[in-house]
């Protein structure tokens, strides 16, 4: 496997150094270099004022190499996490042209050496990619659709069994624990499912809050309804998703790739996606560093999550990637690896993928289209095998360059308020602009169709982030199975809606509220004892003298010790009777007063 550049490995630093500096995306950077000539070698340029037809060329003009800039951002690697915050969204991803570090680490490209030849863009392909024929259809409908059997396509009857078999079986499994354990039930998990779904409508500071009595400020009467605070705890405190004697420990997931690989095969059994893919990535923050490796990286507080979408944030495949901690850095997956694993079942058949600058690679975009598959996305200046004539250069606002090599690949650089680099296989992409609209600069068509495709997705990881559950004090793999069935498998269901007779969907507020009604309905709401009832007392009167076997009034007796009597004073002053209650325990004995008092009162 090469390094990115020499820039990013001297910025890394030493063996022994206690922080380490990443290297941030270098097409976020402007520069300004000189021009000089290109020998011989054709390429296409366009100015953003003139339109869109007005192309010029400019033969023997070449470039000096481009001086890379690396921003550094500081991490340290001795944090204990305590000060990192749990994040709200686990699969949703920020703005492509985010400078934040977790944004910035770029996957590894593949060892594989790609000779290309580069020439001016034409509209052919040396490749004959099929015309990708149907749309989506979805291949599992339900009976109605409402919010609930949405759900329920995906929250399977399997699924359900398989949360309540694996979290009994681990509490067999630890004897300590088991002999107090009640064995969890179907009903049961969904009312916990309930609760969870609860908490990400309703937030509370703490777990407590949520069944505090103060319902004026804190506190939920539904979640109290449903289920106590302490069986909620218990049951988080043992939900498993795989058998520990059974599972393949190698793995650093293994407890979670059961569940992992059921819904995965669920998704892609309801819907089946349209011509247009997007892959996008997703940090999913820990509070506790992991044991095992989940990035190229130092990044031992995160896990990485690679998600296929359709452009309606339906989520078609999710993988999560991790090696163990003394595993050699090349066991690492590469852009190509995680972009073909992703896109197994949907290749050779003309569809188009779009991801970010993270994925983008010269040999990704060739082997996809091998596989009849095109490509388009933001590409880093950093990567291998680029055009010099068009990654390097200095560019007016407004002005575009590009080519193309032999296999069909394009580059386009274009300068805005900064230089973006793109890349794309797609047969209709140039390198001419485009005005998608008068109040709008003209921009080139597969930046155009980037933002179009990433759009659809990035409104919906925005409006779901306030809805998401809090998960803090949950063990990794707790976490992120409870937001894989409570938010993942939610969204998939909202994105079926149009498929319905309406062909519209509910507010994603309303759609969650309505699947939490129904799961109540279904559980076992939390056994509360009936209030036992008023029972009358009655004061009867024993046989024989009050000087000989009459008491002291237990009433006067502790009202007078209460006072800071004595007891041998207060043994004296207190009325002695022959009169007792029958109902109360231990029957005490009380004048006629202290009886009416005490019954009235208490």
């Amino acid at each position: 496997m090469e390094p990115f550049n020499e820039a990013i490995l001297q910025n890394m630093g030493g063996k022994g150094s206690r922080k380490r500096k990443q290297a941030l995306p270098l097409h976020c950077l402007e520069t300004s270099q000189p021009s000089l000539s290109l020998n011989g070698l054709s390429t296409t340029m366009h100015t953003g004022h003139a339109a869109a037809s007005s192309a010029f060329f400019t033969p023997g003009v070449g470039m000096e190499s481009q001086a890379f800039f690396n921003l550094e951002a500081e991490v340290d690697e001795d944090s204990d996490g305590d000060n990192v915050i749990p994040s709200g969204n686990l699969f949703s991803d920020a703005d492509d042209d985010s400078d934040s570090d977790d944004e910035d680490i770029m996957l590894p490209e593949e060892d594989v050496k790609v000779t290309c030849t580069w020439d001016e863009i034409e509209h052919t392909s040396s490749l004959e990619i099929p015309e990708y024929p149907d749309g989506e259809k979805l291949l599992i409908a339900p009976d109605r659709f409402d919010p609930y059997d949405l759900f329920r396509l995906f929250l399977t009857d399997e699924i359900l069994s398989l949360l309540v078999e694996e979290t009994n079986r681990y509490i067999r499994q630890e004897s300590t624990r088991a002999r107090k354990w009640i064995d969890v039930t179907i009903p049961e998990m969904k009312s916990y499912l309930a609760i969870v779904i609860i908490m990400g409508l309703n937030r509370q500071p703490s777990l407590k809050d949520y069944w505090s009595t103060n319902s004026e400020i804190y506190g939920c009467d539904l979640i109290r309804r449903i289920m106590t605070r302490a069986r909620f705890q218990a049951i988080t405190g043992s939900l498993h998703f795989a058998n520990n004697e059974t599972a393949n420990s190698k793995s650093p997931i293994y407890k979670l790739q059961p569940l992992l690989d059921m819904l995965n095969s669920r998704f892609k059994a309801v819907l089946s996606p349209g011509k247009q893919l997007t892959i996008d990535k997703s940090l999913i923050k820990l509070r506790k560093r992991l044991r095992f490796r989940v990035c190229h990286q130092d990044a031992a507080q995160q896990i990485r999550a690679y998600k296929l979408t359709t452009l309606d944030s339906y989520h078609l495949n999710i993988q999560v990637h991790c090696t163990s901690t003394n595993d050699d850095l090349e066991r690492f997956p590469t852009a190509q690896s995680i972009v073909m694993e992703l896109m197994n079942n949907y290749l050779d058949n003309g569809r188009i993928v779009y991801a970010n600058h993270i994925f983008s690679t010269i040999p990704l975009v060739e082997a996809l289209a091998q596989r009849s598959t095109f490509y388009c996305g933001p590409l880093a200046h950093n990567r291998l095998e680029l055009p010099p004539q068009v990654t390097t250069g200095s560019l007016k606002k407004g002005d575009i360059i590009g080519c193309q090599c032999q296999h069909g690949t394009k580059v386009v650089n274009w300068k805005d308020r900064r230089n973006l680099l793109m890349i794309s296989s797609i047969p209709q992409h140039d390198c001419t602009l485009h005005s998608y609209s008068e109040e709008h600069t003209s921009k080139p068509r597969c930046l155009l169709d980037y933002k179009m495709a990433k759009d659809g997705v990035d409104v919906n990881d925005w409006t779901s982030v306030y809805h998401k559950s809090p998960y803090r004090g949950f063990k990794w793999y707790r976490k992120l199975g409870l937001e894989l069935i409570c938010n993942i498998c939610v969204e998939n269901a909202w994105a079926l809606q149009p498929y319905g007779p309406q062909g519209r969907r509910l507010p994603i507020t309303k759609f969650r509220e309505e699947i939490v009604l129904r799961l109540v309905q279904e559980g076992v709401p939390v056994a509360h004892p009936a209030a036992p009832e008023r029972s009358m007392h009655t004061l009867i009167e024993i046989v024989g003298t009050t000087s000989k076997d009459g008491r002291r009034c237990t009433v006067c007796y502790r009202a007078l010790i209460a006072s800071g009597m004595l007891r041998k004073e207060a043994g004296i002053k207190a009325k002695k009777v022959l009169t007792r209650c029958d109902t109360c325990p231990k029957g005490p004995f009380m004048c006629l007063s202290c009886f009416n008092y005490s019954h009235r009162h208490h």
